[in-house]
């Protein structure tokens, strides 16, 4: 099936981009890598009148380091992630990237389409949540840094105005004097898939295992991913030990048995909260395991 008629608008910089979006506004849909709109509007599941393609704003394709953050563009691929110096101190960067679709989608897919997309089952959202990500929007009017978890709206919606861009992603670094471990773990039918179920975690820990910043970001089991704020906070400052796992997969399961769990032609909403739960506690015991010395390689092989 081929899209219905639209106007394509090609921005040149992204001043030229707001203009565009000001002028459109809700007529018009970006266009980034084209990944997800381009499917979707040959379904005509989406049709928009206006297609504005930001694929020639470099600026929107860096990764900068800042002196306590990183800044990565909106437009940089997934693929751009992979073997990034400047987010050698964020693995799970890395470890989120190399699971995404084909290459041919890690080639063109962008970040910042992935989270405007907010697709239920995303890979990059839990991992964003996880690592407490801030998003910056503009319009031609403005500019606000909003924390992802509160951007998110629905599934496939996002609290952004018509004629506001996702220019950047923010991600706070980890202290260099802590043990700091990353995990992005997800089950899918193939590889590559969306997942059935995800669960990203970022944690912090001292040399004697104990938890000084902790992040959890779940997907794929309802319309909305989400950081366990509740469980997040038994394990801040807690030693991290097979009790306090335990005891944080106890308070999990409780926040998934008041979810409206999805069910689809993926999985079962009952095998999403088993598969989930144990995610989660694999996750866990992999942090403590890395925490202990151990690779990556060596705890999940």
């Amino acid at each position: 099936m081929y899209p219905r008629p639209f106007k394509y608008e090609r921005a040149e910089n992204i001043n030229h981009a707001l203009e565009l979006l000001a002028k459109y506004n809700a007529d018009a849909r970006i266009l980034a890598g084209g990944m997800s709109l381009i499917p979707l509007m040959k379904l005509r599941i989406v049709s928009p009148n206006y297609v504005v393609d930001i694929g020639r704003l470099f600026d929107l394709k860096r990764i900068e380091r800042k002196k306590d953050s990183i800044e990565i563009g909106a437009l940089v691929t997934h693929n751009s992630i992979i073997d990034n110096a400047s987010l050698k101190e964020l693995p799970i960067m890395s470890s989120t990237a190399k699971v995404i679709g084909d290459i041919q989608v890690r080639n063109m897919g962008t970040i910042g389409g992935s989270v405007a997309f907010a697709d239920p089952s995303s890979d990059w959202i839990p991992t964003l949540l996880a690592l407490k990500a801030s998003v910056i929007c503009r319009t031609q009017k403005e500019e606000r840094k909003v924390p992802l978890e509160f951007l998110l709206k629905d599934s496939y919606e996002l609290n952004l105005k018509p004629d506001e861009l996702i220019t950047k992603i923010i991600i706070p670094l980890p202290k260099s004097d802590l043990i700091n471990v990353g995990l992005h773990l997800k089950l899918e039918r193939r590889t590559g898939d969306y997942g059935i179920a995800i669960v990203s975690v970022q944690a912090s820990l001292s040399h004697e295992k104990e938890i000084q910043e902790i992040g959890i970001g779940i997907g794929a089991v309802n319309k909305v991913p989400f950081r366990p704020v509740e469980v997040e906070k038994i394990l801040l400052g807690s030693t991290l030990n097979n009790e306090i796992i335990e005891k944080a997969t106890k308070e999990f399961s409780s926040i998934i048995e008041e979810l409206d769990v999805l069910s689809d032609i993926k999985a079962p909403a009952w095998y999403r909260k088993d598969v989930i739960l144990t995610l989660f506690r694999r996750s866990l015991y992999g942090v403590l395991q890395i925490a202990e010395g151990r690779t990556l390689e060596d705890v999940f092989t």
